[in-house]
């Protein structure tokens, strides 16, 4: 069982080791900022590149796979949607980042180290990454100026800087046009974003306990069953229900279930409290679930790994 697990162990250290610097104050918030400019900029982008550049087209064209991740996460929003309307009573704006905390996963700053620990290859991350930024994301944010009424064109830009400026998704899709025409990448370039890709996944495992550490938990006991929901949502049904589909509608092979698993099983994104926070809505909510999720998922995904990951 140890060796199953082994490899994500010390992801969740260097998770922790963030988390800790942040709490004594180690270093300051701006420095943690930089850091995180730092990831998501250069060096994640690098790593991306180099590579989606090496991944062979057959594991970029599993439709099942990108099939099965879709439907189980639109499961999930569905769900948790019709629950928070229904039986929470809460407003549309409310109930959409519910299910932004519910379903949608940290596939960046968590995904990206994880599934290459587990499994070597970062194609089933990039999916989730791919369909989040480009699917469910446009969604939320429309919904969500919609019903606050704002269509400022600073709202406008924040959505055209997620689609188009988002320098994860234009690696990763440079790096899909490269691996599908079988062009490799130049020599020194291919040193290049080995070198500087190398300083991406440790970095941002670090500005992600960083910036968990950095969150202010409030005492929100009145949000109890609504916490307990989503979190039940994102760790449990989320990948129960991928597991499902992929097995009995698609017939997934064990390779790409146990990818589909662990990817679905990965805790909320942080993104879901940078959206609260912007629009002010569920901040509170939207920030124990994030480091609920998170923390729980310290023993949940070594579990899932051991049970998938070694098939």
């Amino acid at each position: 069982m140890f060796d199953a697990i082994s490899p994500v162990l010390p992801v969740f250290l260097v998770i922790l080791s963030g988390y800790v610097v942040c709490r004594i104050g180690l270093i300051s918030a701006e420095t943690g900022s930089v850091m995180n400019n730092f990831v998501f900029y250069i060096a994640l982008p690098a790593f991306l590149l180099k590579a989606m550049a090496e991944v062979p087209t057959s594991h970029l064209f599993n439709w099942s796979y990108v099939l099965s991740f879709f439907l189980s996460s639109v499961f999930v929003f569905v769900f948790v949607s019709v629950v928070m309307k229904y039986v929470f009573k809460k407003s549309i704006s409310d109930t959409v980042l519910a299910m932004m905390s519910g379903g949608y996963v940290n596939s960046a700053h968590l995904g990206i180290p994880i599934i290459m620990a587990v499994f070597g290859n970062i194609s089933p991350i990039v999916v989730a990454i791919v369909m989040q930024v480009l699917i469910f994301m446009p969604i939320i944010i429309f919904v969500l100026d919609f019903q606050i009424g704002n269509y400022s064109r600073g709202r406008g830009a924040f959505l055209v800087e997620i689609l188009y400026r988002n320098p994860i998704i234009l690696a990763s899709a440079l790096g899909f046009m490269l691996a599908t025409q079988e062009i490799k990448l130049p020599g020194f370039i291919d040193d290049f974003c080995g070198l500087l890709g190398s300083a991406g996944v440790p970095t941002a495992l670090f500005t992600l306990g960083f910036t968990l550490g950095g969150i202010k938990l409030q005492n929100s006991t009145s949000l109890v069953k609504e916490i307990g929901l989503l979190v039940f949502a994102k760790l449990l049904i989320h990948p129960l229900v991928a597991c499902l589909i992929g097995v009995y509608i698609f017939g997934l092979s064990d390779k790409w279930l146990a990818s589909l698993m662990v990817v679905t099983a990965m805790p909320t994104a942080v993104n879901s409290f940078v959206l609260s926070r912007r629009y002010k809505v569920a901040v509170d909510r939207s920030s124990i679930v994030v480091f609920a999720t998170t923390a729980i998922s310290t023993v949940t995904l070594p579990i899932i790994t051991f049970l998938f990951g070694s098939r």
